[in-house]
């Protein structure tokens, strides 16, 4: 899948939608598995663990009934007049190190190390009254 940055939010239509195809909530007798999935993305991607989760099943590594455990394990979690608020991270070495068999990071300078310093050039265009 690429552009497997909008995976990001477990909450979503479209991320429910894909990991549909993936772990299906009621499969069917005719359902398939699919034998392997590829997550490409240029974008940064938050280094928070419930942005990583949807990714994770995704992949096959994780399936979405953990997600309660994995957000115990991983975040600091507080209920605030009945809404769950992430305060903080935890036992991130360990998510790391379950992230490293799965995911490939790789960096503009140390993949064309040639490549020269962005620049910026501020161009002014007129604007006419003419419409």
């Amino acid at each position: 899948m690429d552009e497997a940055h909008k995976l990001q939010d477990i909450t979503t239509q479209q991320t429910n939608n894909v990991l549909e195809l993936i772990e299906p909530v009621q499969p069917e007798p005719s359902d398939r598995p699919i034998p392997c999935c590829v997550a490409i993305t240029g974008t940064p991607l938050q280094n928070n663990p419930p942005n990583l989760f949807p990714l994770l099943v995704f992949l096959g590594v994780r399936r979405r009934r953990e997600l309660t455990a994995f957000e115990n394990h991983y975040t600091n979690v507080k209920t605030i007049q009945g809404r769950k608020v992430t305060e903080g991270y935890k036992n991130l070495n360990e998510l790391y190190a379950e992230l490293a068999p799965h995911m490939i990071r790789r960096f503009k300078k140390n993949v064309l190390p040639e490549l020269p310093p962005k620049t910026h050039t501020p161009m002014f265009v007129p604007i006419s009254k003419q419409g």
